[in-house]
């Protein structure tokens, strides 16, 4: 639920900055992303791996740090898809969120939100 939250966001973000103030397509990629990494970090930390208490000192550049990977990694698949091969933004961008959301789950489950870093 927290991944469809959050590409809601990142995919609304896109459609508006495209289609209503006619912002270039990968650039506003590029920006959709960011907003969903904190907003990813603060429901995921609630919800999806329900740490009752988390050191967001130490937690949240971990967590910044995987999305900023997922997020490079992200862009690429995007460029790929919808730069050069012409896939609908909109697709390319959903599709590329998709690809990259299982590594990411499972990077922060592993990492950031192990059960000894939660407490």
């Amino acid at each position: 639920m927290v991944g469809a939250i959050v590409t809601l966001i990142d995919v609304s973000l896109i459609f508006i900055l495209v289609e209503f103030t006619h912002f270039p397509v990968i650039p506003a990629a590029v920006i959709s992303y960011l907003p969903a990494i904190l907003t990813s970090f603060a429901l995921n930390s609630r919800f999806t791996f329900r740490a009752k208490q988390i050191h967001t000192a130490t937690a949240l550049p971990k967590f910044v740090a995987i999305s900023l990977t997922g997020y490079v990694f992200n862009i690429l698949i995007f460029y790929m898809l919808h730069g050069l091969m012409g896939v609908y933004y909109l697709a390319a961008k959903i599709a590329a969120t998709g690809i990259v959301f299982l590594g990411r789950f499972f990077a922060n489950r592993s990492i950031v939100f192990r059960k000894d870093e939660a407490h």
